[in-house]
């Protein structure tokens, strides 16, 4: 009993991935069907150029790393290595004293 904990744990972290991976297959699959279709009707690759760019989901504005949370990860990590340095070099003067 006190081992199924960790082994639900791991299930979990195994099956959700899987489970996304397969949702964004099925997802896509009926999309790749639909542009091979039009695509054997379709005689001008300029019109097939602009279909593809119907279905392409990327953005096309640059990526703003300020509203992702980037820099805030950025000045956490500098603080803590600088309260680290701090502790570091305090426990070094008390030491030499």
């Amino acid at each position: 009993m006190e081992n199924l904990i960790p082994i639900l744990g791991i299930l979990t972290g195994i099956i959700i991935p899987v489970s996304v991976f397969i949702w964004l297959y099925l997802e896509s699959k009926d999309k790749n069907k639909t542009i091979l279709e039009i695509s054997k009707h379709l005689n001008d690759p300029a019109k097939l150029e602009d279909l593809l760019g119907i279905f392409d989901e990327r953005k096309k504005q640059p990526i703003d790393y300020r509203r992702g949370g980037v820099s805030r990860f950025l000045s956490v990590l500098a603080s803590t290595f600088s309260v680290m340095l701090l502790w570091d070099l305090s426990l070094w003067v008390l030491d030499i004293w």
